[in-house]
């Protein structure tokens, strides 16, 4: 995680930097998915067909959409050694990742015996206004 204290010397530019113009800020882009988030809420399954059909060329039926559980082990087995070998890695890489990005609550006392300490309680929803704030930045020094 990139902490950036309002504190220091360079913030501002840390914060521009971290602002900058990039395809993760395209109002384009944005546009576009969303509006496909909002077919899909819209229209659930028959914009997800459309979708496909649109993008990925597959004609596919309702019906099509849920993988059970046969398919799901019959398609691992028949997977090669060597994929079944990249899948365990990517597995034990993402968990081990995820295992370290773990904030966890501690406390204790400190030498006057104050209670001191953390916790972090995950957020259920996060939301940021990045652009207009962005503008807001762009005219600091």
């Amino acid at each position: 995680m990139n902490v950036i204290r309002h504190t220091e010397a360079d913030f501002h530019r840390q914060l521009r930097k971290l602002a900058a113009a990039s395809s993760l800020f395209d109002p384009g882009v944005e546009e576009r998915t969303r509006a496909i988030l909002d077919d899909v809420r819209g229209r659930g399954d028959a914009a997800v067909l459309d979708l496909t059909a649109r993008f990925d060329g597959a004609r596919l039926r309702a019906d099509q959409l849920a993988v059970t559980q046969a398919e799901l082990v019959t398609a691992s087995l028949k997977a090669d050694g060597s994929l079944r070998a990249a899948v365990a890695e990517a597995e034990k890489n993402v968990t081990l990742f995820a295992r370290k990005s773990l904030q966890r609550s501690w406390c204790a006392r400190n030498s006057h015996g104050a209670g001191v300490g953390e916790k972090f309680d995950p957020f259920q929803r996060v939301g940021v206004t990045f652009l207009a704030a962005r503008r807001r930045w762009s005219r600091r020094p």
